[in-house]
C-alpha cells in the first residue's frame, strides 16, 4: 500500500497484516519534535487520525490507477519508539488501523508463531540473506544521490541483510552515533531493533523517503521487516549507496504472530481491552562454527547474552 502523509513525506509504504491493518513505520504515522537541552532521543507525537488524515491505496503499483481510498481511523505506534540523535529510529514500528475492512482477495501477509520467526530472524542474520524490498522512493539521481519526488510507479529492489555484529560495528564506526550512546548512557543492544542492508553485489539500490515502511521479504518470502531509516549516516561524503537500516518484524511480535492475532483484532477494535499474552516456548539457536570465531574476536559483543536478551524483550516491545 502507499499512505499520502504530508508534504514532508508524501508518501510511506506499508504492509496489510489484517483486514483492517496496515503494518508501517512509526515515523509514516507521528512527528519528532527538535532536540532540546542536550537530549538525544525523543519520543514521537501521534498523528491524529481525523485532523492528520491518512488515505491508505491497498494493491496499487502506479498512481493513477484510480485504486479505491481507505480512510484512516485510528494510529498507533510503538511504545518505546524514539528517534535516536536524528540518525536512526528504534522500535519504528506502527500500525495504521482503517475504518472499513480491505475488499476481498487483498494480499495479506500471514502471520506465523513466534519460534519460527526467531528462527527465520537468525537464519536471515546468519546467512546474510538477499532480500526484496518494494517501495515508491524516487529513482531519479544526481550523481550518486536521490533527487525528486516519490516514484509513480512501485520499484523493487534487491539488498543484502547483513549480520548483527556487521550493523554493530558499522554504527560505532559513525562518531555522532557513538556520541549519543556516551552522553546518554545508551545500550546499542537495547536500541538495536533494525538490520543493516547493503548493496547486493553490482545491483546497486537506495531509499528516500517514500519508501520508509516499505515491506521487505526474504528467502520463501518470509514478511521480515520495513524499511526504517535510508543510510547510516549523512556527511559531505556521503551517497545513497550506503549502509541502510530496516525494522524486524520480530520486535513487534504483538501484530505479527499468531498466538497473539485474535487479541490483536480486538485490541485495534478496542485499544481499552488489556492485551493476553500466551506462553512462549523460545528457540534455541545452535551457533556455526563461524559465529563462534567471531564471538572469540569480539570481546564486548556477548551473543550468549544478547539471546537471553532478545527472548526477555519480544513480550516488552509489542504494542500495548
Amino acid at each position: 500500500s502507499h499512505c499520502p502523509i504530508d508534504k514532508t513525506r508524501a508518501f510511506c509504504g506499508g504492509a496489510a497484516i489484517t483486514e483492517y491493518a496496515i503494518q508501517t513505520a512509526c515515523h509514516c504515522i507521528s512527528r519528532f519534535g527538535i532536540t532540546e537541552g542536550g537530549k538525544v532521543s525523543v519520543t514521537p507525537q501521534v498523528f491524529n487520525a481525523f485532523e492528520d488524515l491518512i488515505f491508505t491505496f491497498i494493491g496499487g503499483i502506479a498512481f493513477n490507477q484510480k485504486n479505491t481510498p481507505y480512510h484512516s481511523k485510528e494510529f498507533l505506534v510503538h511504545q518505546s519508539c524514539e528517534q535516536v540523535y536524528n540518525m536512526t529510529i528504534s522500535h519504528n514500528i506502527g500500525i495504521v488501523v482503517l475504518k472499513y475492512k480491505v475488499i476481498e482477495g487483498t494480499a495479506i501477509a500471514a502471520p506465523t508463531s513466534m519460534s519460527e520467526m526467531v528462527k527465520q530472524w537468525y537464519y536471515v542474520l546468519e546467512k546474510e540473506a538477499v532480500c526484496q524490498v518494494v517501495g515508491w522512493g524516487s529513482a531519479t539521481y544526481q550523481g550518486r544521490d536521490i533527487t525528486g519526488v516519490a516514484s509513480p510507479t512501485l520499484k523493487m529492489i534487491w539488498r543484502v541483510v547483513r549480520s548483527f555484529l556487521y550493523c554493530y560495528q558499522a554504527h560505532l564506526a559513525v562518531h555522532e552515533f557513538v556520541f549519543a550512546l556516551h552522553t546518554q548512557k545508551l545500550n546499542y543492544k537495547k536500541l538495536q531493533t533494525w538490520s543493516c542492508t547493503t548493496d547486493f553485489g553490482k545491483l546497486r539500490s537506495a531509499f528516500s523517503p517514500a519508501d520508509s515502511g516499505s515491506p521487505m521479504a526474504c528467502v520463501q518470502g518470509w514478511y521480515f521487516a520495513v524499511t526504517n531509516w535510508g543510510r547510516l549516516a549523512y556527511d559531505k561524503n556521503d551517497s545513497a549507496f550506503t549502509i541502510s537500516t530496516d525494522t524486524d518484524i520480530i520486535y513487534a511480535l504483538y501484530e505479527n504472530a499468531w498466538e497473539f492475532r485474535d487479541t490483536f483484532v480486538k485490541y485495534i477494535h478496542d485499544t481499552s481491552i488489556k492485551p493476553i499474552y500466551p506462553t512462549f516456548v523460545p528457540y534455541r539457536h545452535q551457533r556455526s562454527k563461524r559465529d563462534i570465531a567471531a564471538l572469540s574476536r569480539s570481546n564486548d559483543l556477548d551473543h550468549s547474552c544478547l539471546l537471553s536478551l532478545i527472548f526477555l524483550l519480544l513480550f516488552h516491545r509489542c504494542l500495548q
